[in-house]
């Protein structure tokens, strides 16, 4: 059957940057592995994640008509069918967006409801990342997380989200399932997909209606990427206990020492403090949201950073950059 990476090697870059098999190219670039079928779920995946977007929205029957072209002609060449009466073409997807926050978790409720009859789950509304967050405990101990907006569309008389694939997945002791593809939001019209390999992504970051790639995840330290590192850090803080979070706890223990090394004049530390300070910043605003400890923290150093001048670094010294390692949780229990 057809699949993600026989379409790539078969098709070149049509010269309009912004045209729907442009567009298609650069989804299963980004958001497929090679032998990823072209199955009736996967094209309307693909789709769905288009009409996410104002662009696709205006120019859905254009957009399904040539993806479902190309398709058909490639499935010719080789004696197979894609059963497109299957498939949710987006000029026959209805997008409604809900307004009321009641309202949305009564239709996220249902529609989970629907899907994890035999699991636990419970909806939170995440305000710094205007989504309704789904945490979702299996029989077996692994977690899934998941991301909703307000764009719903209609499926058999029932609302549906519209992004269905957003989802993290963790294993029992909360670490992300390894091999297991991982598909989260991390900003305005910006997914990250990749896969995790000893803790360390693998993958893509794409941005716009056109899927651009904006970033390759190449199996970097996870804080190489701030904008995933900082959301998958903010989604961890609804099912982990900030006392058993070791990212967390390594950044209260760095300030705390710091403070007392500035206090009695340690250069090394006068140095470090200006990189502290805004990797405390961030996990502030981003992850930790209204911290009690951590703002205290954070004033206590900037109070002492005032009194203290750094030192002049000499001309053979490496600038310091932050050694925080990326939060790897080996057991925790549940909020609740």
């Amino acid at each position: 059957m057809l699949n993600a990476g026989r379409i790539l090697k078969s098709i070149s870059q049509p010269k309009d940057g912004e045209a729907p098999i442009s567009t298609f190219i650069n989804w299963l670039a980004y958001s497929c592995e090679a032998e990823d079928l072209m199955t009736p779920e996967l094209i309307s995946t693909f789709f769905q994640e288009c009409l996410d977007y104002p662009h696709w929205q205006q120019n859905s029957r254009v957009l399904g008509e040539e993806v479902r072209y190309l398709l058909e002609t490639l499935c010719q060449q080789i004696g197979e069918v894609v059963n497109f009466e299957e498939v949710l073409m987006p000029a026959r997807l209805q997008v409604v967006e809900i307004e009321h926050l009641s309202d949305w978790v009564d239709a996220v409720n249902g529609y989970l409801t629907a899907q994890h009859a035999a699991d636990k789950f419970r909806l939170l509304h995440d305000e710094a990342l205007q989504k309704i967050i789904a945490v979702i405990l299996k029989n077996d101990g692994r977690l899934s997380v998941r991301q909703f907006s307000r764009k719903f569309f209609i499926r058999n008389g029932a609302l549906t989200p519209l992004r269905e694939d957003l989802a993290l997945h963790y294993d029992p002791h909360f670490d992300l399932q390894p091999g297991v593809p991982q598909k989260i939001e991390i900003g305005p019209y910006m997914t990250a997909r990749f896969l995790s390999e000893n803790g360390a992504p693998f993958g893509t970051i794409a941005r716009g209606y056109f899927f651009q790639k904006f970033q390759a995840l190449n199996g970097a330290e996870l804080d190489r990427s701030p904008r995933l590192f900082y959301t998958l850090k903010r989604l961890e803080q609804h099912f982990l206990k900030r006392e058993s979070d070791p990212f967390y706890q390594e950044l209260v223990d760095s300030i705390e020492h710091s403070i007392r090394l500035m206090k009695i004049g340690d250069d090394g530390a006068i140095e470090r403090s200006p990189d502290l300070l805004s990797q405390a910043q961030n996990a502030l605003e981003h992850v930790f949201i209204g911290d009690k400890l951590l703002s205290l923290l954070v004033r206590d150093l900037q109070y002492t950073m005032a009194g203290r001048k750094p030192v002049a670094r000499k001309k053979d010294e490496k600038a310091w950059s932050p050694t925080l390692p990326p939060p790897r949780p080996q057991r925790s229990d549940l909020t609740n």
